[in-house]
């Protein structure tokens, strides 16, 4: 609910939304998706949620999709994940490890959100349900394929234990690139930020030919920039 204070007090647009264990909840990942879009009225963002592995929710790969569609995961703002995993022989939420790790491989990349964080290493030693014994279940590739292909990312141990899938909760609902990929859809709601943030003092000024085509011009070549590092295919903005 204070997400709409992040930028004004801080001056910085928020890319990640997480309530780890809390986002299990359909009433709460339902209002997260909904916080994602058009935050102060600009700017846009995702989140990343949990899908319940209670004993009321998923308990193994195969339940995934129907917890899925009867929590109402559908946004393509979102990352749904499961299940639990253990780190330092502790259960962590999922929702903040994928969240950590997603940061981290920004930050290597200059903080642009090109890269997809699936297939990232994890230090985790076994992946767990939601209950008071944390019961480990093991998560081979097939098994991490299906849960994917629900539009769920998992975990699996293949040399070590990984990040596994790329789909937004909207998969395979809608098969839209911009939005059916996880780090395309950060990408155009980064872009769409930045974008915003570098022009926003052009605003009320008189409107001429020559401002939208210096507006235009700039924009393209920070495009190209980015092509020509393999950060996109291809970048083009117009004035219409």
């Amino acid at each position: 609910e204070l997400i709409r204070q992040v930028y004004p007090r801080f001056g910085m647009t928020p890319g990640l939304i997480v309530a780890p264990g809390f986002s299990r909840h359909p009433s709460v990942s339902a209002v997260m998706a909904a916080k994602c879009e058009d935050i102060n009225d600009m700017f846009r963002c995702e989140c990343v949620v949990d899908v319940d592995c209670t004993a009321d929710g998923a308990q193994r790969y195969t339940d995934v999709k129907t917890v899925k569609e009867k929590s109402g995961l559908v946004s393509p703002h979102m990352a749904a994940v499961w299940p639990k995993v253990i780190a330092g022989g502790y259960p962590l939420y999922y929702s903040a490890v994928f969240a950590a790790i997603t940061a981290y491989t920004d930050a290597g990349n200059d903080d642009v959100p090109n890269l997809s964080p699936s297939n990232k290493m994890m230090a985790v030693t076994a992946t767990c349900l939601d209950d008071e014994d944390d019961t480990e279940v093991s998560i081979d590739k097939a098994q991490a394929n299906m849960v994917a292909s629900f539009g769920v990312i998992t975990a699996t141990n293949i040399i070590g234990f990984r990040t596994w899938g790329n789909y937004t909760a909207v998969y395979p609902s809608s098969t839209d690139p911009k939005d059916r990929w996880f780090n395309c859809r950060r990408f155009f709601s980064w872009w769409g930020n930045s974008f915003i943030l570098s022009y926003f003092q052009y605003v009320d000024r008189p409107l001429s030919k020559r401002l939208v085509k210096s507006i235009c011009d700039a924009e393209n070549i920070r495009g190209n920039a980015y092509v020509a590092q393999g950060k996109c295919a291809g970048a083009r903005i117009e004035y219409q």
